[in-house]
């Protein structure tokens, strides 16, 4: 999971949806075996939870500090290059990436050409667009959700594991 920790995240609990749908992705991801991490991006991209990392009152906490941690600008393409070589280093099948934002990369020509690179090397970022103006993330993920409500999120990050993994 990459996660937008832009400053446009803060408003309308934008973060804290995010952090949730994050929370579910571990849990589900975790009982089923399924190796999972969560990346972060604003101006910089961070590993949160690295693949091997426990559902820990550690790896809470960490987690935990995401929604206070929402500033700068959406520097995507930097981060999908990031998350990319780090996904592409594990053997599993699928290999998926989601890319959860509430709106247009910094640089949207530059985080197309990311998101097409991923697919000849085995993964699939899939678009997930958080909030009524996201749209144009259709344009740069040719798998992508967007206008998701906010507090629907959970349940959509659900639907898409249960198509991409659990019915494999």
């Amino acid at each position: 999971l990459l996660l937008d920790r832009s400053g446009s995240m803060q408003r309308g609990g934008l973060i804290e949806r995010a952090f949730e749908a994050a929370v579910l992705l571990l849990e589900v991801c975790h009982r089923i075996g399924a190796p999972v991490a969560v990346w972060s991006f604003a101006g910089d991209c961070r590993e949160e939870l690295g693949w091997d990392a426990a559902l820990s009152p550690r790896t809470q906490q960490t987690l935990s500090r995401l929604p206070n941690a929402c500033r700068g600008g959406t520097e995507m393409a930097e981060a999908i290059e990031q998350a990319g070589r780090e996904l592409q280093k594990r053997t599993a099948d699928p290999r998926l990436l989601f890319v959860l934002s509430d709106g247009e990369p910094s640089e949207p020509v530059a985080t197309t050409a990311a998101v097409a690179r991923l697919t000849p090397i085995g993964i699939t970022a899939i678009g997930l667009g958080l909030g009524p103006q996201t749209g144009g993330l259709a344009r740069i993920f040719p798998q992508a959700a967007t206008g998701i409500v906010p507090a629907d999120l959970p349940a959509c990050l659900g639907k898409l594991l249960t198509e991409r993994l659990l019915v494999r």
